[in-house]
């Protein structure tokens, strides 16, 4: 099975094309090294699409680099993600036209948007609401 030239991911950056793609991967399994993912369903909606869900977790031993292309140190802790990929192949099913990924960030991109928050002043105000009334005065 081949994929299509041009891959596109979203994560903390853009990645576009296979190549930059497999840098990506690389990356990932180097910072990672014990990185390890486990597929828990799989759903076929019609002939070209399916969707995958799956858990992965591994510990970040090694340097990581944010969107802006800054190295941090590594964490020395480990990340349980969880992610949905939803698969489109092309009409005869000899190719992967497109994967979309749905997923938790790592702990280490949870921090990166922190900081960049924090750099751009965004933060929004959340406020707690009681969602179970048991009738009982406060």
């Amino acid at each position: 099975m081949c994929v299509l030239q041009d891959v596109i991911w979203m994560s903390s950056k853009r990645i576009v094309g296979k190549k930059a793609f497999s840098s990506f991967v690389q990356q990932m399994r180097e910072a990672y090294p014990d990185l390890h993912y486990e597929v828990g369903q799989v759903g076929v909606c019609d002939p070209v699409h399916v969707f995958v869900h799956w858990t992965c977790h591994g510990t970040n031993l090694r340097p990581t680099s944010d969107s802006k292309g800054r190295s941090h140190k590594p964490t020395f802790h480990e990340s349980h993600i969880s992610g949905i990929d939803f698969i489109t192949f092309n009409d005869d099913r000899s190719k992967l036209q497109e994967i979309v990924i749905y997923r938790q960030p790592t702990l280490e991109e949870r921090e990166f948007l922190e900081e960049e928050a924090l750099e751009q002043e965004r933060w929004s105000m959340i406020k707690l609401e009681r969602l179970h009334y048991d009738g009982a005065p406060q």
